[in-house]
């Protein structure tokens, strides 16, 4: 009933199969919900990740049918296209917590571009959020941020009835920066408890 991360470049560097570095395989058997969620996304049109499910057994265990998703990495973040990609952490703040980028260790991993991007556009949204009145919020949040694709997100996650997205206690999600239009952008990340949430709950409502 564990979940496993397969790595395999752990001793190889730059080892890969078919194009993936690592693979995860998900807890629990079946989980057709997870595997509904993901391709549901794609449909959308939404950056997401590749699944299948295979026949599964560890050392002399029996055999059973697991769920196994790729997980974005350095070959999956370049081809978004043009920019970098960051994991949340799952102890994470979406808060602006000063313009040091060293405070902000442990709070978002660069998958790829090492060298070439860095966190500062993150920070930026993060500062301006920090102090946007609600008109300056409606006005210019299009600046900071591809609205379009974070409705769809939004709306995607609503849907599925998600509790743990970016707004969840798992932080999962990760943030895209495009280089060509400068926005940022949600790519989903984790969807193994969609379709199990209350659908009655409201916004306000307080959920445990």
């Amino acid at each position: 009933t564990w979940p496993f991360l397969i790595s395999f470049d752990k001793y190889e560097e730059g080892r890969v199969y078919q194009g993936m570095s690592q693979l995860s395989i998900r807890p629990g058997t079946t989980v057709v919900n997870e595997a509904m969620a993901l391709a549901l996304t794609d449909a959308t049109g939404q950056a997401t990740q590749q699944s299948s499910f295979m026949t599964f057994s560890l050392n002399d265990s029996a055999t059973t049918t697991r769920l196994i998703i790729e997980i974005p990495d350095e070959n999956y973040a370049n081809n978004l296209g043009n920019g970098v990609l960051f994991k949340a952490d799952a102890s994470s703040s979406f808060t602006y917590q000063g313009e040091d980028q060293t405070d902000y260790d442990g709070q978002f991993t660069q998958i790829n571009g090492e060298g070439n991007g860095d966190i500062q556009p993150i920070i930026n949204l993060l500062k301006w959020l920090d102090t946007a009145s609600d008109e300056e919020f409606d006005a210019h949040l299009a600046d900071y941020v591809d609205v379009e694709s974070f409705a769809r997100y939004v709306a995607m996650q609503n849907l599925l009835v998600n509790s743990d997205d970016m707004a969840g206690p798992g932080k999962n999600y990760y943030l895209w920066y495009d280089y060509d239009t400068g926005l940022i952008s949600v790519v989903s990340w984790d969807l193994n408890m969609s379709m199990s949430g209350s659908t009655e709950s409201g916004p306000d409502d307080e959920i445990s």
